[in-house]
Parts: structure tokens; C-alpha cells; sequence
């Protein structure tokens, strides 16, 4: 058919094309407060590759920095199951960074979602 509008197709996060190409769990090693964790990767070329991290990014033990936060922030807004746009997660992250000035959390989301 002609002059119907295509369709492009989403563009994938570079986790997407990772996690296509292997096998990655994440298993519980401690059922601590703030659990250690080990990571298992099994790829075609190397085998089994097993990774123990004591203190994940952004426990108590190894905070995120403020720019760390940030963007993370701005990663999974773009990337994640429903995307917000750009213009969209800069305006919700500008809220969240003056979250104590709002006297209702759902002000937060007007006009975002």
C-alpha cells in the first residue's frame, strides 16, 4: 500500500542486545539486610563466568554520588518498558530533585504521565 505512514522501528538499549545474545541470572547468595550478590553469565565462547559483588552500587556501603543517580535516572526513563522521552524524564527528574516542595506526590506526575 501506498502513502500510509511507516513505522520505524524502536531503537534497542545496548542491555536489550546483551541480554539477547546471553544467559545472565542474578542469584541470592545472603538474605541479609543489604544482600551480597553473585552474578552468573554463561556465554558460547568462555563458559561459565561467575562474579561475587559484596556491596552493590547504591547500598548504604557504596552509594550512588548525586550525578551517579542522576544518570541512572535519565538511562531507565529513556530505556525502560515505557519510555518517557527525553523532555518528559528532565521535567520529572527536575521534580523529584524538589520532591519536598510538593504537598501531593501526584503533582509530581502532571502533565508526564
Amino acid at each position: 500500500m501506498t502513502g500510509l505512514p511507516t513505522r520505524a522501528a524502536p531503537e534497542r538499549s545496548p542491555a536489550a542486545s546483551i541480554s539477547a545474545r546471553l544467559s545472565a541470572h542474578v542469584v541470592k547468595t545472603t538474605w541479609s539486610e543489604i544482600p551480597d550478590e553473585a552474578v552468573r553469565i554463561t556465554t558460547r565462547s568462555h563458559g561459565l563466568l561467575d562474579r561475587h559483588v559484596e556491596h552493590i552500587p547504591g547500598s548504604p556501603e557504596s552509594p550512588l554520588t548525586d550525578a551517579d543517580l542522576q544518570t541512572k535516572f535519565r538511562e531507565c526513563s529513556a530505556t525502560g518498558d515505557a519510555p518517557l522521552g527525553r523532555a518528559r524524564g528532565e521535567l520529572l527528574l527536575a521534580r523529584f530533585s524538589g520532591i519536598e516542595n510538593h504537598a501531593d506526590m501526584a503533582d509530581c506526575f502532571d502533565g508526564i504521565l
